[in-house]
């Protein structure tokens, strides 16, 4: 039996096989063009699960590696101000060490030369990188350092017209008077005396003045204030009974005003309470809204620890004044609060520093971060206080406390070249993380590489073979066309 193959038939066979041709040339030229054999899921299921897989690793590699680059900046900058910080230590060092009592004068001049080295190393701890402060800990937006103000002593209210020097740094957490009474007048070593803190109305016990004439600075249960007064017997009368000095101490302990957080639906205002602050050490308190309402029905829980933990704190009061820990306070206008409307304090302790001692973490890896920070407290505090106690020494002329601070000021340089070398430590751990993931980063891309990329050699051999095929599918195509009945009579 013959069957007759019609013309219908010859073109629909030729159309499919033409279609087929141009969809293989098409997809060759495709992969040609965007140099990869596998463009869209439908090109290979299994190695497109893959593929995406690989990019989500080396996308997580590339995050690590920035990173680490970040950490290693932020560790290479605090090692260069902790080094020039040593220089400038050593530089006070030497004044120390070199000092003998000289003229009132020449004390003086070597007393400001510590100043300005410490105003220099204040200058170097408040030092930032992209506009955030290197040693604030996690405070990065605060000013990690000031300078405390020295204490002052009143003129006038008593015979002895020698020189008086007052210094160290207050510890107290409000502003402070100190009343010095001598009670039997006499030579450095005899004569003695008594201290108020609150205006007379209370005494200390009654203590001999020491031959060094340094003495240090209590209130009337004897607590010390962390100020020195030091009288230098170097006029034509010495001290006498019924002399009285006032020295004025200043906290820098300080409550900065409250702010609301941004996106807040209460509309009302808050300030910070007065205080003043009681803790021992700087703390953000951060008050979040747990129950919606006005005054008197909204409830709040507070952090001091940037919200890792909370403690119920109850009912905003009618009055509106939340009564946090350590003289923290937080005054609210009337309005009505929502849930998680945020509102935060910065509570600073007496001394330079007002950052707090929180480490900032990096992930470098799943499930493994770095700490890229050394904050203030940790290399600066006790240097400063150092610096400030021997610029004090230097101007009363007492060489056995010039002695003693120059040998914390060396325990300090101790301090600071240990950080420095666990900063070196932490930069080669850093560059042996960044070696190690491009290592790792090369052999995934090599295996993404191996499903995903095209081998345009061979390439563009089998899309010439292709096209080669196409030109013929065309021209045969062309002839069907151009067939009449003539052509099929012998």
């Amino acid at each position: 039996m013959i069957t007759r193959v019609s013309e219908q038939m010859r073109f629909s066979m030729l159309m499919s096989s033409l279609i087929k041709v141009e969809l293989a040339n098409a997809k060759d030229l495709e992969q040609i063009s965007s140099e990869k054999k596998v463009n869209r899921p439908s090109d290979d299921p299994v190695g497109m699960g893959k593929i995406l897989n690989y990019r989500s690793s080396l996308s997580s590699i590339e995050q690590y590696q920035t990173n680490i680059a970040n950490a290693n900046t932020w560790a290479s900058m605090t090692e260069t101000c902790l080094e020039d910080v040593n220089d400038l230590v050593s530089q006070a060092t030497n004044i120390g060490a070199g000092f003998t009592n000289g003229s009132a004068s020449e004390n003086a001049a070597l007393a400001e030369s510590v100043q300005q080295i410490m105003e220099a190393i204040i200058a170097s701890a408040n030092s930032k990188l992209d506009n955030r402060y290197l040693f604030s800990g996690s405070m990065t937006g605060t000013k990690p350092f000031t300078d405390v103000t020295d204490p002052t002593i009143d003129a006038g209210g008593h015979a002895f017209n020698g020189r008086t020097v007052a210094g160290g740094v207050f510890t107290e957490d409000a502003d402070k008077d100190y009343l010095v009474q001598i009670v039997n007048g006499g030579a450095l070593g005899t004569a003695t005396y008594r201290i108020s803190s609150d205006g007379g109305a209370t005494w200390g016990t009654t203590s001999t003045v020491p031959v060094s004439g340094t003495i240090k600075l209590t209130d009337s249960a004897d607590a010390d204030g962390g100020l020195n007064l030091t009288f230098i017997n170097d006029g034509t009368t010495g001290l006498t009974t019924g002399d009285q000095f006032t020295v004025h101490a200043f906290t820098s302990a300080a409550i900065e005003p409250a702010v609301a957080a941004t996106g807040n639906t209460y509309a009302g205002t808050v300030t910070s309470g007065t205080g003043p602050y009681t803790g021992s050490t700087n703390k953000t308190y951060n008050v979040k809204i747990t129950g919606a309402g006005g005054l008197g029905v909204a409830t709040y829980s507070y952090s001091t620890d940037s919200g890792k933990t909370w403690t119920a704190g109850g009912t905003v009061p009618a009055g509106g004044t939340v009564n946090l820990t350590n003289g923290v306070s937080l005054n609210f206008t009337a309005g009505t609060f929502a849930v998680n409307d945020m509102f935060s304090v910065d509570a600073k302790a007496p001394g330079f520093y007002h950052g707090n001692s929180d480490s900032l973490s990096i992930d470098i890896g799943q499930g493994r971060t770095i700490s890229c920070n050394v904050p203030g407290d940790t290399a600066y505090e006790d240097l400063l206080t150092n610096l400030k106690s021997l610029k004090q020494a230097i101007l009363s002329g007492n060489t056995t406390e010039v002695d003693k601070y120059v040998a914390n000021l060396q325990s300090d340089q101790t301090n600071i070249n240990t950080i420095i070398t666990k900063l070196g430590f932490k930069e080669q751990s850093l560059k042996t993380w960044k070696d190690s993931y491009t290592v790792l980063s090369n052999k995934i891309a090599d295996l993404k590489s191996n499903i995903e990329d095209t081998d345009m050699t061979a390439m563009i051999a089998d899309y010439k073979m292709k096209q080669t095929a196409l030109e013929a599918t065309y021209t045969i195509a062309s002839k069907i066309g151009s067939l009449t009945i003539l052509d099929y009579i012998k």
